[in-house]
């Protein structure tokens, strides 16, 4: 597309986020709806956050921006003014300049229910356990909570991180311990399995839970988007549970930072279609 002065600009901000399909999905929506927009990549240096924020609250034609890692939770606390979604979770994903001001959004809580509904899952009266504690699993939780989910556990490699998680969702989770045999005991009584950290990003590891102990009708849902299924994901195929990886989530929280930014809801199906095909290229 042609760039010229009334271009308007939005992009994702985060550390090593030459992975990221976020511009695909974004940039493909502009052109099918004919908006002179583009979404760029932002490669932020960390201990800079607040200058960087500043310098886009600042910017012409800025529309907006998405926030990755390792910056969700440190943006929360330079936000103006922030959601519903996002003080529950204390991180963002979602920024948009109004007045010299920045609001803070988290769009991973709407995100994630849509995708797992989408896989299947209902909420109502089961029980969930989510591994990790960073934004992204603590979204996890919250849309596990509005989605009627009776008992969330969260289970985290560092105890430290895991007991600030449990501080911050107060009584919306029961911490559990980050071992086999502490998983394994509870994990019968679990419908819903939710990787909310970084393991199988690299297309090995996976966290330490053996699926095979889960009913048949659970469901197994990875936060970690890849080409093809990660490492989590495959052994839940492999025991026939039902299962995904976190593109789908990826796309809802995309397609409702489409909409903060534009005003404009973006057809669903075409975007999937060429996140598919972006994600096996």
């Amino acid at each position: 597309m042609e760039i010229d002065g009334s271009t308007r600009i939005a992009g994702v901000l985060g550390v090593g986020i030459d992975y990221t399909l976020s511009p695909l999905i974004h940039n493909t929506g502009y052109r099918l709806l004919g908006i002179n927009a583009v979404y760029l990549p932002f490669h932020g240096k960390e201990g800079y956050l607040s200058e960087i924020l500043s310098g886009f609250c600042f910017t012409q034609n800025f529309m907006g921006f998405n926030i990755t890692v390792p910056f969700k939770e440190m943006a929360y606390r330079e936000m103006d003014i922030s959601g519903e979604e996002a003080d529950l979770v204390q991180a963002v994903n979602t920024v948009k300049p109004k007045q010299d001001k920045l609001i803070g959004y988290n769009t991973d809580v709407v995100g994630f229910k849509r995708a797992v509904e989408e896989l299947g899952f209902v909420g109502d009266g089961k029980n969930a356990l989510v591994l990790g504690a960073g934004g992204a699993a603590r979204a996890a939780v919250v849309a596990l909570h509005f989605m009627g989910v009776d008992t969330i556990w969260l289970a985290n490699r560092g105890k430290v991180r895991r007991e600030k998680a449990v501080k911050i969702l107060k009584d919306r989770v029961e911490p559990l311990e980050w071992s086999r045999d502490s998983i394994s005991r509870i994990l019968p009584q679990v419908s819903l399995v939710v990787n909310g950290t970084t393991l199988g990003a690299d297309g090995e590891g996976m966290p330490p839970v053996a699926l095979d102990a889960l009913s048949k009708e659970a469901f197994v849902y990875d936060m970690v988007y890849a080409k093809g299924d990660t490492p989590f994901v495959k052994e839940a195929k492999r025991l026939g549970l039902t299962a995904s990886n976190g593109l789908s989530m990826l796309l809802h929280q995309a397609v409702e930072s489409f909409e903060i930014f534009t005003g404009i809801k973006p057809p669903l199906e075409p975007l999937r279609e060429v996140l598919l095909k972006g994600e096996g290229a």
